[in-house]
């Protein structure tokens, strides 16, 4: 029931902090909901910019985005749940007022959920990216941190920051390829200078062979609050958070795979004992020969097509379908658009692994994959499911 539109999480919490939800609000309220809302975040005052200081401009963009898109359905598989006439807008469900503390409680926690992914990539378009992931390799004879291209993640930033490693604060450099010094304010090393602890940290963590020719340590860069914490990848751990939204340079290194745009700038990548689909279900903009008809058959099924080249007898297509007995993973990542409504590329969401169910056709294959958890309710909408 919440599809993501980049304000539509402002104008339930304004609803909700009015106790009108489910219910009706005017647009004035409306609006003076959301500027309370933005106004608590640096990033959104920045975002919304002029509007917040004119009702009547903030009142217009609220109606363009998103009221205008949920009363016509998208994003809801063109079933609208919302109405808007006469400046009243309102929600044309919860009638039973038994559920009402329910689904408002429920909703609360989804808006919060979006509002805070939405957040994250303002940060990083406007000032710091939210992950880093940098690699550990020599220069001097010492280790340091050499980051990912700049053109690449927005939002490295540059000079000195502050941040966090092992719970202590200490102050890097950032320079332009690479965190070259860290150190601990007031401590000086025996020439006098300030002592760089950042050899000293990176071989705590991967040992005193730490960036050497054969290795492949990592480090991440995570911003929390007011700096970021450094702490070593762990390659082999959870891995990605399932139904969580992400940028397709933020994919890669979660598998400790270097990004390109030559190779990632596509529906499918394989790489070792890895498979990825990449789907965008909305093909506008696409030749009509890449318009694949790749959608949710159900909320565990996925219908995906290959690539034309690719053939049953052929490796990828042997390689898809015997992938459980070659240990190859396939991993599925969804997006409903292919851009957001200010046309930026669009993130993808994790569908988790999935396993190959069969098979028709060749050049392209046409291929059911078996989602390991369904699609839950909230996103079934997005996907293009009926959400019961």
């Amino acid at each position: 029931m919440l599809p993501y539109f980049p304000h539509g999480p402002l104008v339930l919490l304004a609803m909700l902090s009015q106790d009108v939800f489910p219910g009706k609000i005017t647009i004035e309220d409306l609006a003076h909901g959301v500027e309370h809302f933005a106004r608590r975040s640096r990033l959104l005052v920045e975002d919304l910019d002029s509007a917040l200081d004119d009702s009547g401009e903030l009142m217009r963009l609220i109606e363009t985005n998103p009221i205008k898109a949920w009363t016509e359905g998208r994003g809801m598989g063109k079933v609208s749940y919302f109405d808007y006439e006469s400046g009243i807008f309102k929600a044309k469900f919860g009638e039973q007022k038994e559920h009402g503390l329910a689904l408002a409680e429920l909703t609360r926690e989804l808006c919060d959920y979006r509002l805070a992914q939405y957040l994250e990539r303002l940060q990083g378009d406007k000032q710091f990216a939210p992950r880093i992931v940098g690699s550990v390799s020599h220069a001097n004879g010492k280790p340091m941190v050499f980051l990912p291209d700049r053109d690449k993640t927005p939002g490295i930033p540059s000079g000195w920051q502050p941040i966090t490693a092992n719970g202590v604060s200490y102050s890097a450099n950032f320079v332009k390829v690479a965190v070259n010094v860290m150190r601990k304010e007031g401590k000086e090393g025996k020439e006098g200078k300030e002592e760089n602890i950042l050899p000293d940290v990176l071989h705590g963590w991967f040992g005193e062979n730490a960036g050497k020719p054969g290795t492949a340590s990592r480090i991440i860069l995570e911003w929390k609050e007011n700096n970021y914490v450094m702490r070593p990848l762990e390659v082999k751990g959870d891995g990605p958070e399932l139904w969580r939204e992400y940028m397709r340079n933020e994919i890669p290194p979660m598998w400790a795979f270097e990004f390109s745009n030559s190779r990632w700038n596509q529906g499918y990548v394989s790489i070792g004992k890895h498979v990825f689909l990449l789907v965008s279900l909305q093909k506008t903009g696409l030749q009509e020969k890449h318009q694949y008809e790749d959608i949710f058959l159900s909320p565990d099924l996925f219908q995906w097509y290959s690539q034309n080249q690719h053939s049953q007898e052929g490796k990828a297509g042997q390689t898809l379908k015997n992938h459980l007995e070659r240990d190859v993973h396939a991993h599925l990542f969804v997006r409903p658009t292919r851009k957001t409504q200010r046309g930026k590329a669009a993130p993808f969401i994790y569908c988790g692994d999935v396993t190959f169910v069969d098979w028709v056709g060749t050049k392209p294959i046409k291929i059911r994959w078996q989602l390991k958890e369904a699609v839950p309710g909230y996103l079934r909408g997005s996907f293009g499911l009926s959400e019961k």
